[in-house]
């Protein structure tokens, strides 16, 4: 399945990464990245892991290990990831 990321994903993404370096230490920003990978992963192969989403449309993941949902949509034969999004917020719109 092909991977796409939105522009708001990608920062989500980079900000989750410069907080948990500036507020933890590097290497648990490493690890936080790795969790996400293993569940991108984990999402191309069964892309209905996911549950139902908030928002229309989108499906959501919980990344194990952290406090954080992917928020993605399946169209075709791409998996498009919309938001990486702490998981204790109000959802996003």
């Amino acid at each position: 399945m092909r991977l796409e990321w939105s522009l708001r994903a990608a920062r989500d993404l980079e900000r989750e990464y410069e907080y948990a370096a500036k507020h933890s230490n590097p290497q648990n920003a490493a690890a936080l990245m790795g969790y996400i990978v293993s569940a991108v992963e984990h999402l191309r192969m069964v892309p209905q892991a996911g549950r139902a989403g908030r928002v229309a449309n989108t499906r959501e993941y919980v990344v194990q290990r952290t406090k954080l949902l992917l928020i993605y949509r399946v169209r075709g034969d791409a998996l498009r990831i919309e938001r990486v999004y702490p998981a204790h917020r109000r959802a996003p719109k």
